[in-house]
Protein backbone atom coordinates (compact mmCIF):
# COMPACT_ATOMS: atom_id res chain seq x y z
CA UNK A 1 0.00 0.00 0.00
CA UNK A 2 1.46 3.49 -0.94
CA UNK A 3 1.37 6.32 1.85
CA UNK A 4 -1.27 8.11 0.65
CA UNK A 5 -3.49 4.90 1.05
CA UNK A 6 -2.25 4.50 4.78
CA UNK A 7 -3.08 7.76 5.25
CA UNK A 8 -6.35 8.07 3.98
CA UNK A 9 -7.65 4.51 5.78
CA UNK A 10 -6.29 6.57 9.17
CA UNK A 11 -8.29 8.97 8.74
CA UNK A 12 -11.06 6.90 7.79
CA UNK A 13 -10.94 4.93 10.99
CA UNK A 14 -10.46 7.80 13.36
CA UNK A 15 -13.98 8.82 11.87
CA UNK A 16 -15.06 5.93 12.54
CA UNK A 17 -13.90 5.79 16.26
CA UNK A 18 -14.68 9.44 16.90
CA UNK A 19 -18.09 8.85 15.90
CA UNK A 20 -20.64 9.63 18.61
CA UNK A 21 -22.57 6.27 19.68
CA UNK A 22 -22.69 3.75 22.64
CA UNK A 23 -18.88 3.69 23.14
CA UNK A 24 -18.77 7.27 23.66
CA UNK A 25 -21.00 7.30 26.30
CA UNK A 26 -19.73 4.57 27.94
CA UNK A 27 -16.04 5.52 28.16
CA UNK A 28 -17.46 9.39 29.32
CA UNK A 29 -19.60 7.92 32.17
CA UNK A 30 -16.93 5.33 33.46
CA UNK A 31 -14.57 8.47 33.23
CA UNK A 32 -16.92 10.88 35.08
CA UNK A 33 -17.43 9.06 38.02
CA UNK A 34 -14.57 6.43 38.48
CA UNK A 35 -11.87 8.61 37.27
CA UNK A 36 -9.15 8.69 34.01
CA UNK A 37 -7.61 4.76 35.07
CA UNK A 38 -11.48 3.42 34.66
CA UNK A 39 -11.79 4.98 31.42
CA UNK A 40 -8.70 4.39 29.73
CA UNK A 41 -9.25 0.60 30.78
CA UNK A 42 -12.85 0.62 28.86
CA UNK A 43 -10.86 2.66 26.05
CA UNK A 44 -8.25 0.06 25.66
CA UNK A 45 -10.00 -2.89 25.78
CA UNK A 46 -12.47 -1.24 23.54
CA UNK A 47 -9.59 -0.95 21.13
CA UNK A 48 -8.95 -4.95 21.99
CA UNK A 49 -12.32 -5.57 20.51
CA UNK A 50 -11.39 -3.28 17.44
CA UNK A 51 -8.70 -5.18 16.81
CA UNK A 52 -10.37 -8.62 16.78
CA UNK A 53 -12.91 -7.72 14.32
CA UNK A 54 -11.05 -5.97 11.93
CA UNK A 55 -8.25 -8.73 12.24
CA UNK A 56 -10.94 -11.04 11.29
CA UNK A 57 -11.79 -9.01 8.83
CA UNK A 58 -8.52 -8.23 7.29
CA UNK A 59 -7.48 -11.89 7.16
CA UNK A 60 -10.72 -12.92 4.95
CA UNK A 61 -12.79 -14.25 7.87
CA UNK A 62 -16.06 -12.01 6.80
CA UNK A 63 -17.77 -14.56 4.69
CA UNK A 64 -18.26 -16.25 8.12
CA UNK A 65 -21.42 -14.11 8.58
CA UNK A 66 -22.77 -15.74 5.65
CA UNK A 67 -22.03 -18.76 6.54
CA UNK A 68 -22.89 -18.80 9.72
CA UNK A 69 -26.17 -16.24 9.84
CA UNK A 70 -27.21 -17.70 13.21
CA UNK A 71 -23.96 -17.21 15.21
CA UNK A 72 -23.84 -13.64 14.14
CA UNK A 73 -27.30 -13.25 15.01
CA UNK A 74 -27.03 -14.56 18.15
CA UNK A 75 -24.56 -11.50 19.18
CA UNK A 76 -26.38 -9.35 18.10
CA UNK A 77 -29.29 -10.17 20.03
CA UNK A 78 -26.78 -10.41 22.99
CA UNK A 79 -25.51 -7.11 22.07
CA UNK A 80 -28.87 -5.81 22.75
CA UNK A 81 -29.53 -6.96 25.83
CA UNK A 82 -25.86 -5.43 27.20
CA UNK A 83 -26.60 -2.02 26.08
CA UNK A 84 -30.44 -2.34 27.39
CA UNK A 85 -28.19 -3.59 30.86
CA UNK A 86 -25.80 -0.76 30.51
CA UNK A 87 -28.30 2.20 30.07
CA UNK A 88 -31.00 0.69 32.57
CA UNK A 89 -27.52 0.88 35.06
CA UNK A 90 -26.85 4.63 34.13
CA UNK A 91 -30.19 5.58 34.67
CA UNK A 92 -30.43 4.01 37.91
CA UNK A 93 -27.06 5.38 38.78
CA UNK A 94 -28.81 8.98 37.50
CA UNK A 95 -31.75 9.01 39.75
CA UNK A 96 -29.77 8.12 42.41
CA UNK A 97 -27.50 10.53 42.01
CA UNK A 98 -30.49 12.97 42.22
CA UNK A 99 -31.98 11.70 45.10
CA UNK A 100 -28.72 12.09 47.27
CA UNK A 101 -28.28 15.95 46.17
CA UNK A 102 -32.25 16.37 46.81
CA UNK A 103 -31.54 15.01 50.22
CA UNK A 104 -28.14 17.32 50.51
CA UNK A 105 -25.88 13.58 50.73
CA UNK A 106 -22.96 12.70 48.41
CA UNK A 107 -24.20 9.92 46.20
CA UNK A 108 -21.10 7.23 45.85
CA UNK A 109 -20.84 5.49 42.86
CA UNK A 110 -20.89 1.69 43.49
CA UNK A 111 -17.12 -0.09 43.58
CA UNK A 112 -16.09 -1.51 40.63
CA UNK A 113 -13.13 -3.76 39.63
CA UNK A 114 -10.53 -2.64 36.97
CA UNK A 115 -11.15 -5.94 35.16
CA UNK A 116 -15.10 -4.83 34.82
CA UNK A 117 -14.17 -1.61 32.83
CA UNK A 118 -11.64 -3.62 30.87
CA UNK A 119 -14.82 -6.01 30.31
CA UNK A 120 -17.33 -3.23 29.56
CA UNK A 121 -15.40 -1.73 26.52
CA UNK A 122 -14.46 -5.24 25.14
CA UNK A 123 -17.98 -6.72 25.66
CA UNK A 124 -20.00 -3.61 24.06
CA UNK A 125 -17.61 -4.33 20.70
CA UNK A 126 -18.09 -7.39 20.66
CA UNK A 127 -21.47 -7.98 20.89
CA UNK A 128 -22.05 -5.88 17.93
CA UNK A 129 -21.07 -7.88 14.65
CA UNK A 130 -22.51 -5.26 12.59
CA UNK A 131 -18.58 -3.84 13.53
CA UNK A 132 -17.58 -6.34 10.98
CA UNK A 133 -19.90 -5.08 8.37
CA UNK A 134 -17.73 -1.57 8.65
CA UNK A 135 -14.72 -3.03 8.55
CA UNK A 136 -15.69 -5.15 5.73
CA UNK A 137 -16.89 -2.00 3.67
CA UNK A 138 -13.42 0.04 4.67
CA UNK A 139 -11.12 -2.58 4.01
CA UNK A 140 -12.73 -4.01 0.82
CA UNK A 141 -11.24 -0.49 -0.64
CA UNK A 142 -7.72 -1.37 0.00
CA UNK A 143 -7.29 -5.20 -0.03
CA UNK A 144 -6.66 -6.96 -2.63
CA UNK A 145 -5.47 -10.90 -3.09
CA UNK A 146 -1.73 -10.21 -3.44
CA UNK A 147 -2.00 -8.08 -0.22
CA UNK A 148 0.97 -9.74 2.11
CA UNK A 149 -0.36 -11.07 5.74
CA UNK A 150 1.81 -8.49 7.53
CA UNK A 151 0.15 -5.44 5.65
CA UNK A 152 -2.61 -7.06 6.42
CA UNK A 153 -2.11 -7.77 10.17
CA UNK A 154 -0.62 -3.63 10.07
CA UNK A 155 -4.20 -2.53 9.00
CA UNK A 156 -5.97 -4.38 11.87
CA UNK A 157 -3.25 -3.21 14.38
CA UNK A 158 -3.61 -0.09 12.95
CA UNK A 159 -8.01 0.25 13.56
CA UNK A 160 -7.36 -0.83 16.98
CA UNK A 161 -5.02 1.56 17.95
CA UNK A 162 -6.43 4.22 16.61
CA UNK A 163 -10.05 3.23 18.58
CA UNK A 164 -7.75 2.75 21.70
CA UNK A 165 -5.97 5.54 21.30
CA UNK A 166 -9.29 8.03 20.62
CA UNK A 167 -10.87 6.55 23.98
CA UNK A 168 -7.94 7.01 25.69
CA UNK A 169 -8.01 10.78 24.75
CA UNK A 170 -11.99 11.26 25.63
CA UNK A 171 -11.21 9.34 29.08
CA UNK A 172 -8.15 11.55 29.91
CA UNK A 173 -10.25 15.08 28.49
CA UNK A 174 -13.04 14.33 31.06
CA UNK A 175 -10.55 13.08 33.48
CA UNK A 176 -9.21 16.61 33.64
CA UNK A 177 -10.18 18.39 37.52
CA UNK A 178 -11.82 21.54 35.65
CA UNK A 179 -13.85 19.66 32.96
CA UNK A 180 -14.82 17.13 35.53
CA UNK A 181 -15.64 19.70 38.21
CA UNK A 182 -18.11 21.06 35.59
CA UNK A 183 -19.57 18.19 34.30
CA UNK A 184 -20.39 16.89 38.38
CA UNK A 185 -22.22 19.71 38.59
CA UNK A 186 -24.47 18.03 36.02
CA UNK A 187 -23.41 14.22 37.32
CA UNK A 188 -27.40 12.81 37.49
CA UNK A 189 -28.37 14.59 34.29
CA UNK A 190 -25.92 13.12 32.20
CA UNK A 191 -25.86 9.78 33.43
CA UNK A 192 -29.96 9.80 32.47
CA UNK A 193 -28.75 11.36 29.01
CA UNK A 194 -25.96 8.69 28.15
CA UNK A 195 -28.28 5.61 30.39
CA UNK A 196 -31.26 7.08 27.37
CA UNK A 197 -28.63 7.21 24.65
CA UNK A 198 -27.78 3.65 25.25
CA UNK A 199 -31.34 2.90 25.04
CA UNK A 200 -32.29 4.63 21.95
CA UNK A 201 -29.70 3.09 20.07
CA UNK A 202 -30.32 -0.19 21.50
CA UNK A 203 -33.86 0.27 19.86
CA UNK A 204 -32.54 1.58 16.68
CA UNK A 205 -30.49 -1.94 16.41
CA UNK A 206 -33.48 -4.03 16.59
Amino acid sequence: MAPADWLLLSLTLLAGAASPGASLALVMQRALHFGRRAGMLVGLSHGLGILLYAGAVALGAAELQSAYPQTFNALQIIGLVFLAYLGLSMLRGGWRTRHAQSAEQTAQPPSQHPLGFAADGFLIVFFNPKIAIFFFAIFSQFLTTDLSLTTRLTMASLAGTIDALWYCAIAALVSLPFVQTRLREYAWQLDIAFGAALLVIMLLLI
